[in-house]
Formats: structure tokens, C-alpha cells, sequence
């Protein structure tokens, strides 16, 4: 008998939700919280789905189990459900697993979310355990601390859930004052997350037809950035996500290296980490995301340039920011930088720099 307790969120894919109650037989949770999405307006076929889903959890829980449910009759799209199923549970209980209906989890992943949060249950720092790794190794050790929170089955705690916004009504005060964390890294890194945020801040439902910023977990990414939150990163993956198909809302590109990832069950005792360093960790899951290579000697040279010119040089302020301009969109180019952008570079190098631009 499994005793941490774990909410599943369920919507209308029948057939992914019976493989995920395969696993929770094999390991009888005490604890069930089960929350399932309603049908969209004036779709039968989702009405049909989402009872067969339901209908499945509810029929074949055959070991002893105290069940809890938020079952809702209309649509709340992917941006309310499951932090609504999130916070529903917070309202029992102190610490949890939260699975979605498309995560298919190695089974050590339950004893291993279970014995870090215990083990960090006082510690507000960490708020955020992850089944997913990272494809590169980051370290020998059985778990690594990165800032990103990577969330196809994962486990957390009230007290750092009780920090989440769906709004994130603080955004724009946050990136006019550049306060979070990755406001000051790659150029790759800043889009992405800025062009996210400002969608999620900016939502509304009759401007997005198509799901895109009707999400729930940039949030949640958001509020470890604002809040220095550590996430922890396992040395081996334990989950497979097995919805990437036409049936999901975001993720349908099956052709993805991360459709249906094998996984690897964890070794035990777990090593733990000697410090809290999340460089390498980020480093890693920055390339693995967005194809930064900060060990090339190209990255090296372009930031150190802008990094010396900013700080060595006063500089017009018209000039200040058409160098800056170049060697930002140089960094972010990176390995198909024009001709063009070396030859301006070259002319910065020789200018102001003692040192070569390839040297």
C-alpha cells in the first residue's frame, strides 16, 4: 500500500487513462484523488469519452482505497482544470503526486517522489519533483537542482503550491524590472519565456481558438522563477508521455524525441547532491529546449565581446545600441551567423579589443 497521496487528472482519452490505472494497481494507493474535465459545448463525442474515462477509474479500483472526486459537467479547458484539481487537493492534504492521464510512470518514481518529499517537506526552496530527465547526464548523482520545472508527472507541496497564480498578475511589474532569473540569460531563453508569459498574461478564451496559451503550466513555471524555487531533476527518466497524437491539445506532434520516451526505474538508496548548484542542470535542459551550446567557442567569443564592450566602453547611445543589437542577434543566430555580423564584429574586435575575433 502506496500512502502519499496521488490526483490524476482525466479528460476523454478512455484509452490513455486504463493504462495509467494499470499502474496505480500495481501500486494500491491509499490515497486517490481523481478529477476529470468536462465535455466541451456541443461536442458528443467528448460527452462519450469522458464517462468512458471516468466510468473506467471508478469501476476497477479493486483494492482498498479512500477515493476522492471533482468530477465537472462543463468544460474548463487547460488552463483552469487541473490547477482547480490541484488546489482541490491542497485542501486535504499537505504534499501529493500529480499524474495526467497521458504520463505513464516508471514505478521507483512513486518511491522516489515520496522519499524527497519528506525529506524537503520543511524546505521552501525546493518546490518542484520532477519523473522527467534530462537526455544528457548531468551528474553521478540520483537527482540534480535546476530552476525549471518540467512537469509530465511530478509531485510538490501545499506550501509551494500555495504560491501559484494562473494569472500571473505580477508579470508585467516583473519583466519591466527584469526580476526573474532568465531575464538575464541567452537571448533564445528570454524570448521564449517573455513571449509566453506576456500570452498567458494577456489571455483571453474568444482569442485562442487554437489552445495556445490556454495552459496551465507556464504558470507554474513562472512561479518557481519568481520565487527562486528549485525543481529536482532525476538522473533517469521514469515517465513516458504517451499523448502526442491528434487527440491531445498541445502536444500532437508525434515525431517529437520526447513521444512515448523509454524509462529507466531508479536506483536505491538515492545519492544526493553535495550542493544546490542549478549551472549545470540549466545549462543543460537551455540546450536540450532551445539548442544554446554555451561550450562552443562561438557563444564564448560573442558574449564575452558584449559582456567587455558594455562594461569597458561608454559609448553614443545610438551606437550603444545598434553594436548591442548585433551581437544579441549574433548570440542568438549562433551557429548560422552571417558574413555580415563577422565583419561588424571583426571591426568592434580591432577597434576596441586587443584580441582577435577568432582568437
Amino acid at each position: 500500500m502506496f500512502i502519499t497521496p496521488i490526483l490524476i487528472i482525466i479528460f476523454n482519452r478512455p484509452d490513455k487513462t486504463e493504462k495509467l490505472l494499470n499502474i496505480l494497481k500495481k501500486i494500491k494507493p491509499q490515497y486517490l484523488f481523481i478529477s476529470g474535465d468536462g465535455p466541451r459545448l456541443n461536442n458528443e463525442t467528448d460527452a462519450v469519452q469522458c464517462k468512458l474515462s471516468r466510468d473506467i477509474i471508478m469501476n476497477n479500483i479493486d483494492w482498498h482505497c479512500e477515493v476522492k472526486t471533482l468530477f465537472h459537467e462543463t468544460n474548463k479547458g487547460c488552463r483552469n482544470a487541473p490547477p482547480t484539481a490541484i488546489s482541490w487537493m491542497f485542501e486535504h492534504v499537505e504534499k501529493g503526486i500529480i499524474i495526467e492521464d497521458d504520463c505513464i510512470l516508471e514505478l521507483s518514481f512513486f518511491n522516489f517522489a515520496e522519499e524527497l518529499l519528506n525529506f524537503y517537506a520543511s524546505d521552501d526552496k525546493v518546490m518542484h519533483i520532477s519523473a522527467v530527465s534530462t537526455f544528457s547526464k548531468i551528474s553521478n548523482n540520483s537527482f540534480d537542482f535546476s530552476n525549471y520545472p518540467l512537469s509530465w508527472g511530478w509531485a510538490t507541496w501545499r506550501r509551494a503550491w500555495d504560491k501559484y497564480d494562473v494569472s500571473i498578475a505580477e508579470w508585467k511589474i516583473d519583466k519591466e524590472n527584469k526580476d526573474l532569473f532568465f531575464q538575464n540569460k541567452h537571448k533564445k531563453v528570454v524570448t521564449y519565456f517573455e513571449k509566453r508569459f506576456d500570452a498567458v498574461f494577456n489571455y483571453m478564451p474568444s482569442n485562442d481558438p487554437s489552445g495556445g496559451s490556454n495552459t496551465w503550466d507556464y504558470q507554474w513555471y513562472y512561479c518557481l522563477l519568481k520565487h527562486d524555487g528549485l525543481s529536482i531533476i532525476p538522473q533517469k527518466n521514469m515517465v513516458s508521455n504517451i499523448g502526442f497524437d491528434e487527440t491531445a491539445t498541445h502536444t500532437k506532434d508525434s515525431d517529437t524525441k520526447s513521444n512515448s520516451r523509454s524509462t529507466h526505474a531508479m536506483n536505491f538508496p538515492l545519492l544526493f547532491p553535495k550542493n544546490r548548484s542549478t549551472s549545470k542542470a540549466n545549462d543543460i535542459i537551455e540546450k536540450e529546449l532551445f539548442n544554446i551550446n554555451k561550450s562552443s567557442e562561438l557563444y564564448i567569443l560573442l558574449s564575452k565581446t558584449k559582456k567587455r564592450l558594455l562594461s569597458k566602453f561608454k559609448l553614443p547611445y545610438k551606437t550603444l545600441c545598434l553594436v548591442t543589437a548585433v551581437l544579441d542577434d549574433a548570440i542568438f543566430c549562433e551557429w548560422s551567423i552571417s558574413s555580415n555580423y563577422l565583419f561588424i564584429l571583426s571591426y568592434i574586435q580591432s577597434k576596441f579589443f586587443s584580441w582577435p575575433i577568432l582568437g
